[in-house]
């Protein structure tokens, strides 16, 4: 079956193919062939997909975007359009999330000042959909404290199936000690837009491999079989070497072990022999389950030979595989970024 489907701004035809009542579309990367960094992707209740990005400076801020699929988007406005930014917003609005948390939508995101310090901030839906209008606190939820260099970025949000709490999670660092990167997590109300009283940050990863240059950054939780799966960004962003990894652990709170081998990298085979890899520096992404389970990553990358340039960094969707010995240690894993067509996700 032949269709004609909008991708944001493009036209493009692919083919379909009916199986029993699903449908099952190809596609090839990016699936949002514009700049769309840092996708938080949201599967929604009775059908379809959510996602926010980052927006830096535009005056729209936070784009917002549905689909059924995953690989065709249909633009659905943002979370701050111009003039309704919250209060103490000043710029840099980046790494945005949008999470169903009892019962209401609430976008996470992370702002600068104007005096430049970088905060996390949280908004609510008002109009009990995933499209808004969104209103913050009036306040960060969590300030950039006096202790922290860079500030506070890439918040995420995690209820844990096994005790039905609820957690924020977002990327730090400190002077004393000296800790340029950590991913700390914090236990929220019910309401997800405060923290239970008493609660305390803690760190529950941190820069400690060389590959990682210093940054772990973009948390993002996930729980099968009795595991949570940390899904992570590390090195810089403006740099080829940018890639996934992810840490396991049997409680939320950890301890965390690190894969020795990163769910997603450059393709470093054609790279490295001055071959064409399509893409370049892939990361911070989210990972959401289709209609029969399977995990996909829908995430940001630089297409080959434009880091850091026009046309941004474009999103891309890939399916999670599980690796590892046979019958004892399985890990997510994808590999590299498709360019070449690819099944998509059951819906």
């Amino acid at each position: 079956v032949f269709m004609m489907v909008r991708t944001g701004l493009h036209v493009l035809l692919i083919v379909s193919c009916v199986i029993g009542p699903l449908l099952s579309a190809t596609y090839i990367n990016p699936v949002i062939d514009e700049n769309y960094p840092d996708p938080g992707v949201l599967a929604l209740p009775v059908k379809g997909y959510a996602a926010v990005v980052s927006s830096g400076d535009a005056p729209d801020a936070c784009p917002l975007a549905y689909s059924t699929d995953l690989i065709h988007w249909t633009p659905q406005g943002h979370v701050f359009p111009n003039g309704s930014w919250p209060v103490w917003a000043d710029s840099n609005m980046w790494a945005p999330e949008i999470h169903l948390v009892s019962g209401r939508y609430l976008c996470y995101f992370s702002a600068s000042h104007a005096n430049g310090r970088h905060s996390i901030g949280v908004a609510v839906s008002i109009s009990g959909t995933p499209w808004g209008p969104y209103k913050d606190l009036g306040a960060p939820l969590v300030f950039h404290n006096e202790d922290s260099v860079v500030g506070l970025i890439d918040p995420s949000y995690f209820q844990d199936p096994v005790t039905g709490k609820h957690y924020a999670l977002w990327k730090g660092d400190t002077w004393v000690p000296i800790r340029i990167s950590a991913i700390y997590i914090r236990e929220l109300n019910e309401d997800g837009m405060s923290f239970v009283e008493g609660s305390e940050p803690s760190i529950v990863l941190q820069d400690d491999q060389h590959e990682e240059l210093l940054i772990v950054e973009g948390p993002w939780m996930m729980f099968k079989d009795n595991r949570y799966y940390l899904f992570y960004s590390s090195s810089w962003v403006q740099l080829p070497s940018y890639h996934v990894g992810v840490a396991k652990a049997e409680s939320v709170l950890g301890p965390y072990s690190k894969r020795n081998v990163p769910v997603l990298q450059n393709d470093w085979d054609r790279y490295n022999n001055g071959l064409n890899s399509t893409f370049e520096g892939p990361g911070h992404g989210s990972v959401v389950a289709d209609k029969a389970g399977d995990w996909w990553l829908v995430y940001a990358s630089w297409k080959y030979g434009h880091l850091d340039r026009d046309p941004g960094r474009v999103m891309l969707l890939d399916r999670i595989t599980w690796t590892g010995a046979p019958l004892l240690e399985f890990w997510p894993y994808i590999g590299v970024p498709s360019d070449t067509v690819q099944e998509g996700p059951t819906v």
